[in-house]
């Protein structure tokens, strides 16, 4: 898993775009949330729109 120190570099360094790094944490959500239940609403939608910004 990668932190979030790691990421912003990434972001910053142009190694991957937000719209990436948003669409794998939708995609680890979906993964994974059936078991954990760790979220009432994921709004996956509004997050990409969000991550083309």
């Amino acid at each position: 898993m990668t932190s979030i120190r790691e990421l912003h570099q990434q972001l910053v360094n142009k190694e991957r775009s937000a719209v990436e790094i948003t669409t794998e944490a939708l995609e680890r959500i979906n993964a994974v949330d059936e078991q954990v239940k760790s979220f009432l609403q994921v709004t996956a939608d509004h997050a990409l729109e969000t991550a083309k910004k």
